[in-house]
């Protein structure tokens, strides 16, 4: 099975994915989304955003791309964050007061070399 090239986000803009990129074979330097390079964590850096109740459809939809079943409660702002890059949700992150637990990465993000490691340099 092929891994896809490119997808279209919610405003309809063609998105190119970590395989398009590297499939080019290098870096255009232009803080591509998908970057799998380093170049666009390097520039932005990655963020992170409080989940509350309104976001259960998105805490869901990410969820089930990866066919897990985590319990809501597990969610509660003390326990997970959203990962940000360049202000777009890239996944979940459980964590307690010291270490990421679990990282639920969604599919487009999960190749382009974020880890629990390289989270927890930016949030700790």
């Amino acid at each position: 099975m092929s891994k896809e090239l490119s997808y279209l986000d919610t405003e309809g803009y063609t998105v190119f994915t970590s395989e398009f990129h590297r499939k080019r074979g290098r870096c255009c330097q232009s803080s591509c989304l998908h970057c799998p390079y380093g170049h666009t964590i390097k520039k932005f850096g990655l963020g992170f955003k409080m989940i509350t109740q309104n976001d259960e459809d998105l805490v869901s939809q990410i969820l089930v791309q990866k066919n897990m079943n985590i319990a809501w409660k597990d969610f509660l702002p003390d326990n997970a964050l959203f990962l940000t890059l360049k202000g777009i949700t890239c996944g979940i992150v459980l964590k307690n007061h010291i270490v990421v637990k679990e990282l639920i990465l969604k599919e487009e993000f999960s190749h382009q070399g974020i880890s629990k490691e390289l989270v927890e340099a930016y949030l700790f």
